[in-house]
């Protein structure tokens, strides 16, 4: 902190004389406070260097938590064994696919065509695209998962 305010006491001051007497006038306050602040960072029993030092330490359990975080996200995401990974997939596909109405009805808006009900208009990209394949080929697929799962779960 010593090294960086007088850093910035250095380039304050240059451009102080740099900008003439008015500014410099203008700038003296700065110039006050950052060569109090390098007095007051010199002095060992300085409760600013103990807030900084505080910050720091926040700082560092903020990103060692985030860290954590991000870590079992990931590994909860992505087991290390791919079969767990292949098992997260099939469950989801077939959870949605549980959900869909294949009988749901359909309107002409503009050149699209959407759902009558909002609720099902809501529903995100993978429920669609489940719809869109029709209940036959979903009906062959689930059983084709169910399959794949039990199978995944014996290994």
């Amino acid at each position: 902190k010593i090294a960086e305010t007088e850093k910035s006491l250095k380039e304050t001051q240059e451009n102080a004389k740099k900008l003439g007497p008015d500014m410099a006038k203008a700038m003296q306050s700065t110039i006050d406070m950052l060569k109090k602040n390098i007095e007051e960072y010199k002095n060992p029993k300085s409760e600013i260097i103990d807030s900084y030092y505080q910050g720091e330490v926040d700082n560092a359990e903020r990103e060692k938590k985030h860290y954590r975080d991000d870590l079992a996200r990931w590994q909860k995401d992505y087991p290390a064994d791919f079969r767990d990974l292949l098992k997260m997939r099939l469950q989801r596909f077939l959870d949605i696919s549980a959900t869909v109405d294949f009988n749901a009805a359909l309107k002409q808006v503009g050149n699209k065509m959407k759902f009558v009900k909002p609720e099902y208009e809501a529903k995100p990209n993978d429920w669609k695209q489940i719809y869109r394949a029709g209940s036959e080929v979903i009906s062959m697929t689930r059983t084709f998962a169910e399959q794949w799962i039990r199978e995944l779960g014996a290994k």
